[in-house]
Order: C-alpha cells, then sequence, then structure tokens
C-alpha cells in the first residue's frame, strides 16, 4: 500500500470516530451536563470549605488573643491585690480548645489555661489542663508547646507535694543535648531532691548543671547551692509558685509550629540567686580620722586697768 493511501486510511478512520463520538454525547448529552455540574460542585465547594476553614482558623486566633490578654489584666489585678475572676478566663480557654479540637490552637489555649491555674495556686486542676495541652501537642509534633507543657506538670507536681513525679516530668529534658533547658532541668531536679533530703542526688544534679551549663544563669544558681551545701546549709523545703504578670504574649518555640498567635501564660518564677558577699580586704584602710572641730579664736586678756 502506498503512502498516500495509508494517509487517506487514516484520515477517514478520525473521521469515523469523532462522528461516532459526537453521536454518543448527542445522545448522552444530559449526562454529559451533569458530570460537568458535578465537577463544578465539588471544585466550588473544595474552594468554599478551604476558605471557611481560614476563617474558622483566623476567629479561633483572634479568640485565643482576647483571652490571652484578659488573663493578662486579670494577673495584673490579683498582682496588685484586686479581685480576680480566673474561672471567667480558664472557662474561655476551654471553650476554645473544645471549638477547635486536634489543633494548635487548642494546643495554645489548654497550654495558657493551665499555667495561669498554675500561677493562681490551683496545681491539681493545672495539672489536668497541661496533661491535656502536652497530648495535644505531642499528636500535632509541636515540640516547644509540648516541652512548656511537660514543664508547667513538673511545676504543677512539684507545687502538690509530689517531687518523686515532678523528677520524672523534669528527667524529659535531660534526654537531649544539654542545652539551657536541660540545664534548668537538672537545677529543678536537684532542688526536688532537696525536698525529698537526698543530699546526695541533688548534689550531683548541681554539679551536672555546673558542668553543661557553661556559667548561665542556672548554673550559677547550682554552683551557688552547691557551695551553700558544703557550707552545711539545711536542704531545701516545698516550693511555692509565684504569680508573675506576663510581659505579653510569647511566641511558642516549637520546632514546625503553624503561624498562629501563641500565646503563654506566665510560668513559675525562677528561684532568685541571692546575692554574694562582697569578699573581705586583706589590708583594710584604717577608718577616716574625725575631722577637727573648729578653732574658737581665743580672746585676748582684758587690759588692766589704768591706776
Amino acid at each position: 500500500m502506498k503512502g498516500s493511501e495509508r494517509q487517506k486510511l487514516k484520515h477517514d478512520k478520525a473521521a469515523e470516530t469523532m462522528v461516532t463520538g459526537l453521536g454518543w454525547a448527542k445522545h448522552h448529552l444530559s449526562i454529559i451536563i451533569a458530570v460537568f455540574v458535578a465537577l463544578v460542585v465539588i471544585v466550588g465547594g473544595a474552594f468554599w470549605l478551604a476558605a471557611s476553614r481560614r476563617q474558622a482558623a483566623d476567629q479561633a486566633s483572634q479568640m485565643l488573643e482576647d483571652a490571652q490578654r484578659l488573663a493578662n489584666s486579670v494577673l495584673t489585678a490579683k498582682a496588685q491585690g484586686g479581685s480576680a475572676d480566673m474561672d471567667t478566663v480558664v472557662r474561655q480557654f476551654n471553650q476554645i480548645a473544645t471549638d477547635n479540637p486536634g489543633t494548635a490552637v487548642a494546643a495554645q489555649a489548654l497550654l495558657s489555661a493551665g499555667q495561669l491555674l498554675l500561677t493562681s495556686g490551683s496545681a491539681q486542676q493545672a495539672l489536668g489542663y497541661l496533661e491535656r495541652a502536652s497530648a495535644v501537642s505531642t499528636e500535632l509534633k509541636l515540640s516547644g508547646l509540648r516541652a512548656m507543657a511537660t514543664r508547667g506538670m513538673a511545676e504543677a507536681l512539684e507545687a502538690m507535694g509530689k517531687p518523686e513525679k515532678a523528677i520524672e516530668q523534669y528527667m524529659r529534658f535531660t534526654s537531649a543535648s544539654f542545652d539551657p533547658e536541660a540545664v534548668r532541668a537538672c537545677w529543678d531536679i536537684g532542688r526536688c531532691y532537696e525536698e525529698l533530703k537526698d543530699r546526695k542526688q541533688a548534689e550531683e544534679s548541681y554539679n551536672h548543671a555546673v558542668k553543661f551549663g557553661e556559667k548561665s544563669e542556672w548554673a550559677n544558681l547550682a554552683a551557688f547551692r552547691l557551695s551553700e551545701l558544703a557550707a552545711g546549709a539545711e536542704l531545701l523545703g516545698p516550693v511555692t509558685v509565684k504569680t508573675e504578670t506576663p510581659a505579653g504574649s510569647a511566641a511558642a518555640t516549637a520546632a514546625g509550629s503553624p503561624a498562629t498567635p501563641s500565646v503563654v501564660a506566665p510560668a513559675p518564677a525562677a528561684p532568685e540567686k541571692p546575692a554574694a558577699k562582697a569578699p573581705a580586704q586583706e589590708n583594710p584602710a584604717p577608718p577616716a580620722a574625725p575631722a577637727a572641730a573648729p578653732k574658737t579664736p581665743e580672746q585676748k586678756p582684758a587690759d588692766k586697768a589704768q591706776p
């Protein structure tokens, strides 16, 4: 078969296929229209759903910011000796978490509620919120939020008089390389062992903080505490959680955390470093001599009376 004939045969087959397809479409026009409409609805619904989710996320984030501002004002009022309605703020955080389950906003709301309760002295109630925050942040792989929830759980357990359980939580920070958070955990563990009247373990934890702290704040505190224990100081007793007014919302240092407003209620205050005494001078300078009293001008003897 010549090339021209083969080309003509191909054209005939293509034309035949096109005619067959047009005929089928004509007889099934209603099906084609229905499929087209269905595709339009599906695509439009997907865009609408995505927009709705973005809007809901924005609203949840805004509610979280509002609740955090209210929490700040409540803490400020309490610090100044005024009345503070903590329960209202906690209910708001809880409602945000309930309305946005399994999200970073929920984890942040639960964390804020737990830490707010912790600073107000309700350690047992705070522990429940912090455990929920830890579970959500673990599921979402939000390491920063999970670390803050873990620290809050340890502080709540310590405030509840359960230093053994608190040590289990603090130990989670020491499994990684000795970063500042791990050094701080060594300090906390040492303090818990002091509460348990275990001087040896306390000193060992403080030594770890000094060794790996590279003169950080917590290493300095540990070194100071070691010097006190060596001088015969008594072991520390139970600690109390102090209420502080946060300077503002802090960003969660979570690897892979979504860019949602990250609010963190104030954590318990770090132990204050006692002021070190100034070293005594070997050759102290003698005290300055008192200033001499001004001399009164001498009175000349009265002239003798002339005879």
